[in-house]
């Protein structure tokens, strides 16, 4: 205890008890490696105890809102009667089907011609007699590349081997529809409008290393028309035509190699799925292909934001024409120099090679 002198005016304090007397933990089983066990434990459990009661909870709301939402879904469907969907089932034919399919594919319909608003008229009918409450035809207006044919001006694009005169040897068959225009001429969608002239090259399917295997063998395409085939490029022939513009060419003819698009030792494609000789594919060959070149991923309708079409960056650089493989067979065969590497031989009857036009053509 402190004491106190009143004649010298000082204070003794005595820290002997102080010093010497233990305190003694509040709870003995929460120290030491038994405590640390012990706390181990109680946070374990209280981990478990959060989980259980979570699961309890989130299981309850989960079931509560299926039953809210089968109950909605209970009220909609309640006038549903199953021997309608029967009903509807018999009236489908096949023969309906067959006609319906001849008079869908009778014309090429291409986007923005009287041909094809007739036929989307057509079809708006035919929707409205089958009882459907209103149809409509929401107008889009959408950038369209078109072929010579089918402009103001109608003159078909054209391919032909000419001699060193100058004198036509051979034209390609690309002014083949039949009668009434059933069919459209054949050209690439958004190839540079133009004409090009030029030595052949064969150049495979256009990819970079079937370029680059043609460097290497001292055969450039430098202000020649290259000539390759569908395929091996996913979906983006566009990536064909740009090779062939880094390595300067002039143009480019595009076709369907039987060995890619016909069946292995099939000869006679007649009333067969396979691709007929006389056949030409067309395609996209434009930088843009996902929608409206003007509207990428937005509808074509007013009110969205367009892409100023004078820019040009949706066409290719140089001209592209599809051909079909009888006339790739032709013109493929006049090539007389440079054996073809492996895996550069389709299936056609000829050797493949890959430059130089024989007799100056």
């Amino acid at each position: 205890m402190p004491h106190w002198d009143s004649d010298t005016e000082k204070i003794t304090v005595d820290y002997h008890n102080i010093i010497n007397k233990k305190k003694r933990p509040v709870c003995v089983w929460l120290t030491g490696k038994k405590g640390l066990v012990v706390q181990s434990l109680l946070a374990v459990i209280l981990f478990f105890m959060g989980m259980i009661v979570g699961y309890l909870v989130r299981k309850n709301v989960h079931e509560t809102y299926i039953r809210s939402n089968v109950t909605c879904a209970e009220q909609v469907t309640s006038d549903y009667n199953i021997t309608v969907g029967q009903q509807l089932r018999r009236t489908i034919e096949l023969e309906n089907i067959r006609e319906d399919l001849k008079l869908i594919t009778l014309e090429a319909r291409v986007p923005g011609t009287l041909t094809g608003q007739l036929f989307g008229e057509k079809i708006r009918k035919w929707l409205n007699n089958s009882g459907l409450d209103n149809v409509y035809m929401a107008p889009y207006n959408v950038l369209v590349s078109r072929s010579g044919s089918e402009s103001s001006s109608p003159v078909p694009n054209s391919v032909q081997l000419l001699n060193n005169n100058g004198t036509s040897v051979f034209k390609c068959n690309t002014d083949n529809h039949p009668p009434r225009q059933l069919v459209m001429n054949p050209y690439s969608f958004f190839s540079k409008n133009g004409t090009a002239s030029g030595d052949l090259v064969y150049a495979n399917y256009g990819r970079s290393r079937d370029f680059k295997q043609l460097d290497a063998l001292n055969i450039s395409v430098a202000n020649k028309i290259v000539i390759m085939r569908y395929g091996k490029v996913k979906g983006v022939d566009y990536l064909k035509v740009l090779m062939a513009t880094r390595y300067k060419a002039k143009g480019v003819l595009l076709y369907a190699d039987p060995a890619d698009y016909n069946g292995p030792g099939v000869k006679n494609v007649a009333k067969t799925w396979w691709l007929p000789g006389n056949a030409i594919q067309r395609g996209f060959v434009g930088r843009w292909n996902r929608g409206d070149p003007l509207t990428p991923f937005v509808p074509a309708i007013d009110g969205m934001y367009r892409i100023n079409s004078s820019d040009d960056l949706y066409a290719t650089k140089i001209p592209v024409q599809p051909i079909s493989y009888d006339d790739a067979q032709l013109l493929l065969r006049e090539l007389t120099e440079g054996a073809p590497p492996e895996g550069w031989k389709g299936g056609l009857s000829i050797p493949y090679n890959l430059s130089t036009l024989q007799n100056n053509q």
